[in-house]
């Protein structure tokens, strides 16, 4: 068993066992901090209502088209495969779909590309 896959199975044991204590900490968390409860729910419902599902879709491939519609690293080109990879991390994540958001903050790549990215930041690699 790789020492990745053994600090995993350790987590979800840890988790088990003190389950209740990481939910009581968390609705304490929640009570105690509603205006930021307030501004992460906002930010998910602007991001996620009425139209703004099918206005991301579209600027969403509108980048991709522009990126050449193939993975930046191995040149896949199967649109289902292809993911957008934010180069500044998560602060970045729903800001594509405002306006004038500047996509060269983004590279395209498949997901398999997109794993290997992500598990080399972690030191998986």
């Amino acid at each position: 068993m790789k020492a990745t896959e053994k600090l995993k199975q350790q987590m979800r044991e840890n988790y088990k066992k003190n389950k209740q204590k990481y939910i009581d900490r968390a609705n304490i968390w929640r009570k105690n901090n509603p205006e930021k409860i307030k501004i992460k729910n906002k930010i998910y419902n602007d991001a996620h209502k009425g139209n703004n599902w099918k206005r991301l879709k579209k600027i969403r491939n509108e980048i991709i088209v522009s990126k050449g519609s193939k993975c930046a690293m191995c040149g896949y080109n199967k649109l289902p495969a292809l993911q957008l990879h934010h180069l500044y991390g998560k602060d970045c994540r729903t800001d594509y779909f405002r306006k004038g958001y500047d996509s060269n903050k983004l590279i395209l790549v498949c997901a398999n590309c997109h794993c290997l990215i992500h598990d080399k930041k972690r030191g998986e690699i």
